[in-house]
Order: structure tokens, then sequence, then C-alpha cells
């Protein structure tokens, strides 16, 4: 929610690709006839850089220091693979898996029934909400078509539409009755 990646980006996300006020996406992983691959992303380019909030960064340190802390445990049972998420080995999470997990933490937290690919939905539109431009709004979720990005994946808010709801005084720049010149 806090970046809108993919699945597949997030399973893929390396630490040599997180800086503390931003992440590197360059890699999805996807899992096809049995095994774990590695696909560059959806971006033409290959890459993209998410700039990432203080309290996201804070998440993800805590997040490392707990990974760290069952590295050691496990000793040469982990599976070292570099990525961010993983298994309670190291090995890389299956996207099933993944799914589990978030319907586990949803029952835990009270939040209704919702996608994981929801909360992709849902930071794209929350950014729209906070009035960010669509160009930049693409680039941050990997697509090359702001049009794309609001069509597919914002959704209108209620204050939006009444916001909408402008009167010809504030729009013309003029009082009611009185002539513009």
């Amino acid at each position: 929610m806090a970046t809108g990646l993919r699945r597949g980006e997030l399973l893929g996300l390396r630490w040599i690709d997180v800086r503390s006020d931003a992440i590197w996406v360059r890699q999805q992983l996807t899992f096809l006839a049995g095994e774990f691959r590695f696909k560059p992303t959806k971006m033409r380019q290959g890459t993209r850089l998410v700039a990432i909030s203080p309290d996201a960064s804070e998440v993800l340190v805590r997040h490392r220091e707990r990974q760290e802390a069952d590295r050691s445990l496990l000793g040469s049972a982990w599976a070292e693979s570099g990525l961010v998420f993983t298994s309670e080995v190291g090995t890389p999470i299956h996207p099933q898996n993944f799914y589990g997990t978030w319907a586990k933490l949803k029952r835990r937290a009270g939040v209704p029934h919702m996608r994981l690919h929801d909360l992709r939905h849902l930071h794209v539109s929350l950014l729209v909400k906070r009035g960010l431009d669509p160009r930049t709004i693409a680039d941050r979720v990997g697509h090359t078509s702001p049009a794309f990005t609001l069509k597919r994946y914002s959704h209108l808010f209620e204050e939006q539409r009444r916001a909408a709801a402008v009167s010809l005084e504030d729009l013309l720049g003029t009082k009611a009755g009185e002539d513009p010149d």
C-alpha cells in the first residue's frame, strides 16, 4: 500500500535495491513450471526508482533486523537469497504462500475482504486524491501512459465529485449579476 508495487515486484525486491528514501524496482519473481524465475519488470527501461516515506523506510529497517535475527538463529540452514521478502529459511516466497500470509494479516487486523492487488489500486487512488499529477503516478507504478493509469487504477471519491461542483462565479471570476467588463 505504501509503494503501489505489483506482487511479483515485491517478491523480487532485493536488499541491494533498498535505500533509506527509495527502492529500485529492477526485477520481478514468478513461479512457472515448478520453479522460481526472476524476470525483468514490465517497464520498457527495465527499472524504476520509487521514493518511500520515512515510516515505510522504518518498517523496512525493522523487517531487516528480524530477518537478520532469523539468519543468525538458523546459521547454515538459512538459504541466502538477498531478497527482502523471504520464507522463514531465506528462500523466495511462493506467490500462493504470499496470498496466504496476506489473508492471515487481514483477518488479524480485521480488514474486510480485499485482494492483495487492491492495495495497488488504493495506492494510486489515494495519490490521485492528494492531487499528484498523472505522469508522476504513472511513473511510480510502472506505467508508460498516465491515461492508462487513471483509467485502470484511479477511483473517484465522493468528495472529489462534490469539489467539481464549482459555481459559475468562481469559474468566471465574477459575482452573479455583475457585468464582467
